[in-house]
């Protein structure tokens, strides 16, 4: 095991590069939390593989509310609830900029995460769902 019950929350990050393989990596990471982390790829980031990807047969994770790109598990498992994938870089009002805050065009995003009761609150410190 690489990893036991850790948590990864509330990060923002951007891939503004030709190629990133993936944002979050859950390698051999087991009772791992993955909540409220928003992944935002620029027009630069035309070959990614993945935003968030759990691999390794004894990897366990959990990954809710998180706005990425694509969520995969390459071995292991993950249970993924409320993340939204194939978000759009109109969906924040500067993800370029690292500005992650939602326009009023992310309906599908704003209010839609689910209570987690270990973080109850996202990056912006709102109870989810606010």
């Amino acid at each position: 095991m690489g990893h036991y019950d850790g948590v990864v929350r509330n990060n923002v990050i951007v891939a503004d590069v030709p190629y990133y393989d993936t944002g979050i990596e859950l390698d051999q990471a087991r009772g791992a939390l993955v909540v409220h982390n928003t992944i935002i790829e620029t027009a630069a980031a035309t070959g990614s593989f993945s935003s968030i990807d759990t691999r390794f047969d004894n990897s366990l994770t959990t990954v809710p509310n998180n706005l990425v790109r694509r969520i995969t598990v390459r071995s292991g498992t993950s249970m993924a609830d409320h993340d939204l994938e194939r978000v759009p870089l109109s969906y924040f009002v500067d993800g370029a900029a690292g500005d992650a805050h939602l326009t009023s065009s992310a309906t599908d995003a704003i209010d839609q995460g689910v209570v987690i009761p270990e973080c109850p609150t996202d990056a912006e410190g709102m109870t989810c769902p606010s």
